[in-house]
């Protein structure tokens, strides 16, 4: 496995009663995924506003640890989505949280992982040019130089957007970079814009200014859910529904408006999956029901007395 995984002890998730009983067998650690990052000279968990509640209020840590299994956290670096879909693949974890394209792309593949835990209405996406571009739309970029990282939910993104404004790739010259290599080729004028999700930064050390989000366009965004491989899920599903009722607690610990809207889930994979499936993204068409496990969820709802946190989702479940 790369080295980008660095593995840590859990950081902990105040013990709430009613939990189910433990299972014949249960596995020695449950290894859980997320985006990393360096803030400050410490390692922060991404994917979720709540992470820092969920690792701090050592509630999963303390229930896991009764029925004497150990809690990991797999903080993940770079090519987010890669890398975990490289870790499902060779049963390295057990979770993730992530998005959207990545977790398509894994399914359509043959490795099935299933959403646990919804999460939230999405994440934005940008479109960046150099700041001296005056390009006020993507209609200007046409026969331009665009940036964007392939097979990275932004990319899904960059194509919902030209489907809304009937275009397509082959109006651009599509360049494969990452993050770094697109925040240099914009600062060089090597590309003449960039979709990211760190466009504000871009703006802030004035190497690219926003001339679009995915807030113009709410279907344009991106998702990341709490996911879990299929197998783990059948194989240990109240280990499975611990996870899950710790994701959703903290969900609600940390709850805004957004956090109710997830009748959205449904609808959006089915246009992400036939989206990637019309550009040759994935070569399988896929189902967004098969994607969503609503056990897990459904239970932490019932179980929390939050049946009616999320409306939307137990009126989808009917």
């Amino acid at each position: 496995m790369k080295t980008a995984f660095i593995r840590l002890l859990a950081l902990g998730l105040a013990s709430l009663p009613g939990t189910l009983p433990a299972s014949a067998a249960e596995p020695d650690v449950v290894r859980i995924a997320t985006f990393a990052y360096v803030d400050h000279g410490q390692v922060k968990l991404g994917g979720s506003s709540y992470y820092d509640h969920i690792v701090a209020d050592k509630w999963l840590e303390t229930e896991l640890a009764k029925r004497g299994v150990k809690l990991e956290w797999v903080p993940i670096s770079g090519s987010t989505g890669p890398l975990i879909n490289e870790a499902f693949t060779s049963r390295q974890i057990d979770f993730a949280t992530y998005g959207d394209l990545p977790s398509i792309i894994l399914n359509a593949s043959g490795v099935h992982t299933r959403v646990i835990v919804p999460d939230g209405h999405g994440i934005d996406a940008f479109l960046v040019v150099p700041p001296n571009s005056t390009a006020k739309s993507i209609q200007d970029l046409k026969g331009k130089r665009i940036g964007v990282q392939y097979s990275r939910p932004w990319e899904l993104s960059m194509l919902k957007l030209f489907d809304l404004e009937g275009l397509s790739t082959r109006d651009f010259h599509i360049i494969n970079l990452d993050d770094q290599a697109g925040t240099a080729a914009l600062a060089s004028g090597n590309i003449d814009g960039l979709f990211s999700l760190s466009a504000y930064i871009l703006e802030d050390k004035k190497i690219g200014k926003i001339i679009w989000s995915s807030r113009q366009a709410p279907v344009t965004r991106i998702r990341a859910e709490l996911w879990g491989t299929q197998d783990f899920a059948d194989k240990y599903p109240d280990i499975t529904q611990l996870v899950a009722t710790a994701f959703v607690r903290d969900q609600y610990w940390a709850s805004q408006p957004e956090n109710q809207e997830d009748d959205l889930l449904y609808a959006q994979f089915t246009q992400d999956i036939n989206l990637a499936y019309s550009k040759g993204v994935i070569r399988h068409k896929l189902n967004a029901s098969d994607l969503v496990d609503t056990r897990f969820t459904d239970k932490a709802l019932k179980d929390l007395n939050l049946v009616n946190y999320w409306p939307r989702w137990s009126a989808k479940q009917q």
